[in-house]
């Protein structure tokens, strides 16, 4: 067995078993010798390496200004190269998967043999590994002052708007070139979101595109998918041509071309496990494409923001309640000043009117004639009292859901014409015309009730109209309805409030102006009693120029 060269083999196991490149050049920069960690990760064998001139095996190192430090090692000096300073030494593709180019620490040293610089020798470590661990800590911990701020910023408002728009200014431009949020609301009711853009001069054009094509964005956002499964979807790559194709026109076409989409992000915006909403997060192609680790933030970016539009909705639900009670309060009080005034009236009347008959009475000097007329005033205040009171345990008897009808075969014209003529019995201030059917105009209704708002139309007619004006009544058949129409020349309804006419004590304003007493529920006890009915009731009206109420009630079948 021929002698073993231990030297040659030590050298060789060391080259094997250090984690290093090694490059040994003589003093003309040529490659005499590296390990074979040069060649793993070169890609390249060692044969095709050792004997090439150092800039011609590794040119980047000339293109780079490196070669400059090996004349300084063949001078004496000995280089360190930290992997912050250079990033790499040697271009070399990644050793872990994330990075492009592998990071390199290196060090390039004189050669010396007996004292005397014979060549340079260079190290190499590969810290990618600890460059990634590095890069994923400050990740890491800018997410988590991202997120921090985010949950503040959200918190700081209650207002449901606001928090879409903060919400939408709080990822750009940290997660994305530009947001939209589009939350769903109602069927019929107004779309809400919100759209922020890092380039001012682009947001113009993303506002746009949401509010012209807010419920069209499937291309672009799958919105329709991500509502339904209430998934997140990842577009790390947006194509083009198909996100063109998806479009619904030309226009819409140019607005998306021009914000210039590359990566999408979408995620759902939940209430519990509702899906009430979708956060699109996109980046233009100058920008890394979107990742796994991307929308992982992003879904956490959408959990805290669902937390904050809860709250945000939470608080508007809150504040319209407490509205809705104060203007509650408001109408009651306002409603019992008026009452305690309407009451008064008719009894000071009343009061008044016994305390003369009694007086007459103890006199001993009856008269007939002014007997008479006084208990008529009587009857008529003491009537006017039991309708206010019976309108006010109708308004409690709707509230609490015991108000009902007792409907009967009837005919309702037969009903007007009773109701008319007693109105012209008492009336003597207007003209009130009838036009009715002459055949029966058969109904289901409550009698008793239908006459409560036959009444009240008709009153409300004379008491809101300049004396010698006409009150005109009208009865007639249209299709499957009987049809009662009552017209006046009277004061008529403000532009605006014709809305508000039948909701519980509202009164007009112009009514109140002119000093028309009134407690603000007939109209809303009539409305009640025709929906009993199955049917409606409208009004037209121009203030000053009178008002026609319409009331329509189905007929009987057969």
């Amino acid at each position: 067995m021929p002698a073993l060269d231990w030297e040659r083999i030590l050298l060789a196991w060391l080259a094997d078993s250090l984690p290093l490149g090694i490059v040994i050049t003589d003093t003309t920069l040529v490659i005499r010798a590296c390990g074979p960690w040069i060649a793993q990760h070169s890609g390249r064998p060692m044969g095709a390496i050792i004997g090439q001139p150092l800039h011609a095996a590794f040119p980047e190192l000339e293109a780079r200004g490196m070669v400059g430090h090996y004349h300084e090692a063949l001078r004496g000096a000995a280089i360190d190269l930290p992997q912050a300073r250079i990033e790499y030494l040697l271009q070399f593709p990644a050793s872990i998967e994330g990075l492009s180019q592998m990071q390199q620490a290196a060090r390039i040293a004189p050669l010396r043999v007996d004292g005397q610089v014979v060549g340079t020798l260079t190290t190499i470590t590969d810290l990618s590994e600890q460059v990634a661990e590095r890069a994923a800590r400050r990740r890491a911990e800018r997410d988590e002052q991202f997120l921090a701020q985010l949950s503040t910023t959200l918190a700081d408002s209650l207002d449901y708007q606001s928090t879409l728009d903060r919400l939408a200014r709080s990822v750009v431009p940290f997660l994305a070139d530009w947001c939209m949020v589009e939350m769903v609301g109602e069927p019929g009711a107004r779309r809400v979101g919100a759209v922020a853009y890092d380039d001012p001069r682009l947001e113009a054009t993303a506002r746009e595109l949401h509010a012209r094509y807010a419920q069209a964005l499937e291309g672009l956002g799958q919105l329709s998918m991500v509502l339904r499964e209430g998934k997140s979807l990842l577009l790390a790559t947006i194509d083009p041509e198909e996100l063109a194709a998806s479009t619904t026109d030309a226009e819409q076409r140019h607005l998306v071309a021009a914000l210039g989409p590359a990566s999408c992000i979408n995620v759902p915006l939940r209430l519990g496990e509702t899906v009430v909403g979708v956060m699109i997060l996109a980046r233009a192609a100058a920008r890394s494409h979107y990742g796994p680790r991307d929308l992982a933030l992003a879904e956490e970016v959408a959990r805290r923001a669902s937390a904050a539009i809860a709250n945000a909705r939470l608080y508007a639900a809150a504040e319209r309640s407490r509205l809705e009670a104060e203007e509650a309060l408001r109408i009651r009080d306002a409603f019992f000043s008026i009452a305690a005034h309407e009451l008064r009236t008719p009894l000071t009347t009343l009061l008044g009117r016994v305390q003369l008959l009694q007086k007459w009475i103890e006199q001993g000097n009856p008269n007939r004639e002014r007997i008479q007329r006084s208990v008529q005033i009587v009857v008529d205040q003491a009537q006017r009292l039991n309708r206010m009171i019976s309108a006010m345990l109708d308004i409690s008897r709707i509230r609490s859901g015991r108000f009902s009808i007792a409907p009967t075969a009837m005919d309702l014209a037969s009903l007007v014409r009773r109701a008319v003529d007693e109105a012209r019995a008492t009336e003597e201030l207007h003209q009130l015309t009838l036009e009715v059917l002459a055949e029966p105009l058969l109904i289901h209704g409550d009698e008793a009730r239908l006459e409560q708002v036959i009444q009240n139309l008709i009153g409300n007619a004379i008491k809101y109209s300049p004396a010698g004006s006409r009150v005109d009544v009208t009865v007639e058949r249209s299709g499957t309805s009987a049809c009662l129409k009552v017209r006046d020349e009277g004061i008529g309804i403000p532009e605006g409030t014709r809305e508000l006419l039948f909701r519980r004590f509202y009164r007009a304003e112009n009514a109140a102006q002119l000093g028309v007493s009134g407690l603000g529920v007939g109209l809303f006890v009539v409305r009640e009693i025709i929906e009993l009915h199955g049917g409606t009731i409208d009004v037209e009206s121009r203030e000053g120029e009178g008002s026609a109420f319409t009331v329509r009630l189905p007929l009987s079948e057969g």
